[in-house]
């Protein structure tokens, strides 16, 4: 998941989910299109949802790159996904931290970079995290039934740990799927 998109962000009273496009999917999907020069035109979706229920407790914060201190920020525009830590999970819940990427900022004239972008923590105390991955029917809609066997095979070897999150990476998969 790490590196996805954020596609949209909902929150209820007690409920929170972040939509993402699954960027392993989307790279191997982008991969295949253009090693069988398929006529799919434009971005593809992959939609994951990670939906927090009876939150007891949900923030978002920046931290403090020095001190580690964390203040509370506004939610603004979330764009990219980075990453996820587990703090706590047991029969009470679970606890969980994601590393978000914001809103583009301008950094100061002495930066060899004009622009960085801001991180942001997301906090979350839940009893209970669900995963809705939708990227099944994303692909069936793009592909149809004929690429299955591909498509299975992506999701053997991402299932399996190996790195598939890479368009390049994803080209050698399709390349030893051919060989096969």
């Amino acid at each position: 998941m790490h590196d996805s998109k954020v596609l949209s962000k909902e929150k209820t009273d007690n409920k929170y989910t972040l939509w993402l496009n699954d960027i392993a999917t989307c790279d191997f999907a982008g991969a295949l299109r253009d090693k069988k020069e398929l006529k799919i035109d434009g971005k593809m979706v992959f939609p994951l949802g990670i939906t927090a229920s009876d939150s007891s407790h949900l923030s978002l914060n920046k931290a403090n790159e020095r001190t580690g201190r964390l203040t509370p920020c506004r939610p603004g525009k979330l764009k990219e996904y980075l990453s996820e830590e587990i703090i706590s999970w047991d029969e009470n819940g679970v606890e969980i931290a994601f590393v978000l990427i914001g809103g583009r900022k301008r950094v100061p004239r002495s930066s060899m970079r004009r622009f960085s972008y801001d991180q942001a923590l997301l906090l979350i105390a839940c009893k209970h995290l669900h995963v809705e991955q939708q990227q099944d029917a994303a692909w069936e809609a793009y592909f149809g039934h004929e690429f299955d066997e591909y498509y299975n095979f992506f999701k053997d070897k991402r299932n399996n740990g190996e790195y598939v999150a890479d368009y390049s990476q994803c080209c050698k998969l399709i390349d030893e799927f051919d060989i096969k």
